[in-house]
Parts: structure tokens; sequence; C-alpha cells
């Protein structure tokens, strides 16, 4: 990506983007569940998600909400979201810490592909999502 893609990603996802960790249970894991870094956008127009989903090499999602109208949805995950993080981190503002602290749990908590957590791994990650979680409970901005 271009710099001028790189800024206007950032600022898509500074406004109406979401940086969590996603909990979900699996039998794969032998603690039950398995975590990962999540970095999505959602807007009901199409046009800013389909130029980021081009740019990322990512493809997007329709979601009919209660209102009538379509969401379109771009996800990424796991080292995806990380290499997503890496290259927006200079143009990000608002949402920095958030970002910083999903690229902390990738490249040093997160096992690793083809790999499981431990109980030990457990205690740490939930501690990091929930750092996450009150980081985004913080007003960036009083909303109109």
């Amino acid at each position: 990506m271009d710099e001028t893609t790189k800024a206007y990603i950032a600022g898509l996802l500074d406004g109406e983007g979401c940086f969590h960790i996603n909990k979900f249970a699996t039998t794969k894991s032998p603690i039950g569940f398995q975590y990962r870094s999540v970095v999505e956008v959602a807007m009901c127009d199409k046009s800013p998600i389909e130029f980021a989903a081009k740019a990322t090499g990512k493809n997007f999602s329709e979601k009919p909400l209660k209102s009538g109208r379509i969401a379109y949805v771009l996800v990424w995950r796991n080292g995806i979201a990380a290499n997503l993080i890496r290259e927006i981190l200079p143009y990000l503002h608002g949402k920095r810490d958030q970002a910083e602290l999903l690229l902390y749990f990738e490249d040093h908590v997160t096992p690793g592909r083809g790999r499981t957590y431990k109980q030990s791994d457990a205690i740490i990650c939930e501690d990091i999502r929930m750092r996450v979680k009150e980081m985004k409970a913080i007003p960036i901005a009083l909303r109109c």
C-alpha cells in the first residue's frame, strides 16, 4: 500500500473501526478456548469498505440491519490483523493504544500457527483482552 492509502485506512479505522481480542470456545485447545486479535470496520457506505478491501486483499461481507439498511463489514484476524496494524500504525491516533496492544498480543503472547494455548497463557490473554476492552470504553471524543 502507498502511504496515502495507509493513512486513509487508518482514518477509517480510527473513526469507524474496532480493535479487539476475541475469545472463542474450541475442543482443539487443551484449555477449551482460543484467543484471536481482530480488526474490523462496518459501515453502511459501501465505497470506503470496497476501497479498503481492495487495498488489503480482503473480501467484505454484507449484513442486513434491523433498519432495513445494509452494513458492509470488513474483518482482519490474527497475523493478517497484525500486519495491517504495522502498516497503518504511524497514522492511527484515537485508537492507537488499542492497536499497539493487539500488536503486542500477536507478537509476544499468541503461540503461533498450528500451536495452541496452555493454561498459563489463559491468564495473560484474558488480562490483555480486558485491557483492550477497557480502552474501548474510554471516549475518544464527544459523539454528536
